[in-house]
């Protein structure tokens, strides 16, 4: 016996019914045949009725049931079968979907990853060196030169607090490094 989406379903109509027959297993199953045939949704609604007649057909022999010949009915399989090319469509929107959210959490994350790195190796030299007043003054001439390194925090809030700790006065002016663009920065004076 072969497994597919519907087995269950069909199986247990058959047992629980005295005479099923297709007609009555594909109007009360319509829709989840159409659910269940999402793989076949490039088949031909008469393509699709044969598949489910045979497994209907396999299952009454192996229920030892009377199986009833039944009549194709056109318009029920075109619906049933554009039912399922429908949540065929869905289904593959709902993956690209998926995909472009993943691309964008992904982005975010790795843009947030950059900043938690920025942001530590800032805090680093800041917490380092801030007793040396040459230490603070490479920092600041770092800074000066690529402001790009601290983009994602505040670079003046970053320099303010060494000149605060240095007891200098700044002054801010337009700056750029290669490669980034222009921001404002707060150098020391001198």
């Amino acid at each position: 016996m072969s497994f597919y989406d519907g087995i269950k379903e069909l199986s247990s109509y058959i047992r629980k019914s005295q005479e099923p027959t297709f007609g009555e297993f594909t109007m009360v199953h319509s829709a989840n045949i159409a659910k269940w045939s999402i793989g076949f949704c490039s088949f031909e609604p008469n393509q699709l009725y044969s598949i489910w007649y045979q497994r209907f057909g396999s299952h009454i022999k192996e229920n030892n049931k009377v199986f009833a010949k039944a009549k194709y009915d056109d318009d029920t399989w075109k619906a049933i079968s554009q039912m399922s090319v429908s949540l065929h469509k869905a289904k593959l929107e709902s993956q690209v979907q998926q995909a472009k959210n993943l691309r964008t959490n992904t982005a975010i994350l790795m843009n947030n990853s950059r900043h938690d790195v920025t942001m530590n190796l800032s805090m680093y030299w800041i917490g380092k060196y801030r007793e040396s007043p040459i230490d603070r003054q490479i920092y600041i001439q770092m800074i000066t030169l690529c402001p790009s390194i601290l983009e994602p925090m505040n670079p003046t809030g970053a320099i303010d607090f060494i000149q605060s700790q240095n007891g200098s006065h700044a002054k801010t002016e337009k700056m750029s490094c290669k490669g980034s663009s222009p921001s404002t920065l707060t150098r020391r004076h001198t």
